[in-house]
């Protein structure tokens, strides 16, 4: 690959890494505990009213997920955050038609963790997105490997900074005096997901 294209592209790698890894390992440490939490809920009738009842409130659209380029409802957030059980999820899914509904309107499942990262001096996003944790975790240990590999960091290093894109180059120049990536994602939870 053209060093001049694989330059920004890797200072991108790094940007992802020093700059969004904090929101997304902690988008995805909250992901893990409400799936956890769906797993673990019970079929009780006050878990069921409450499911009924967001189902209400969320008449304009149903929290959603995509997976193999089908939408459908985000039946384990919904059942995290409510309280009803996967199993109370899936009736009223069956007798409601909450997928059809939810892939004719999705919705967002938002993560009650903050947003730290930011790109032009303005948050990246305004909320995490349950859904898209598992994507973005790996992402993340796909650009923390790039911006791992000295090899790749050494090729790039002129074309990156002297490119004349608008990428920013600052962390490139913190890498060439030695230092590796900041983060505080560790390791082992990013490449175990990979």
């Amino acid at each position: 690959m053209d060093p001049q294209v694989l330059g920004p592209l890797l200072v991108w790698a790094i940007r992802f890494v020093d700059d969004l890894a904090d929101d997304i390992m902690a988008a995805w440490a909250e992901h893990r505990r409400l799936t956890s939490l769906a797993a673990e809920n019970r079929s009780t009738p006050a878990g069921l009213a409450a499911l009924r009842a967001f189902l209400a409130a969320g008449e304009t659209a149903l929290p959603a997920a995509e997976a193999k380029g089908a939408i459908s409802l985000a039946r384990t957030f919904i059942a995290a955050v409510t309280g009803a059980s996967l199993r109370q999820v899936d009736y009223l899914n069956e007798m409601q038609g909450l997928t059809a509904q939810a892939a004719q309107r999705p919705g967002l499942c938002p993560l009650q963790v903050p947003v730290t990262g930011r790109i032009n001096n303005k948050p990246w996003r305004e909320s995490m997105d349950f859904a898209e944790a598992q994507l973005l975790i790996r992402h993340l240990g796909t650009a923390q490997s790039h911006a791992e590999d000295e090899s790749t960091l050494w090729a790039c290093q002129w074309p990156a900074s002297h490119s004349s894109s608008s990428a920013r180059t600052e962390p490139m120049s913190h890498r060439r005096r030695g230092q590796g990536v900041r983060s505080s994602a560790k390791k082992s939870d990013i490449r175990a997901r990979t």
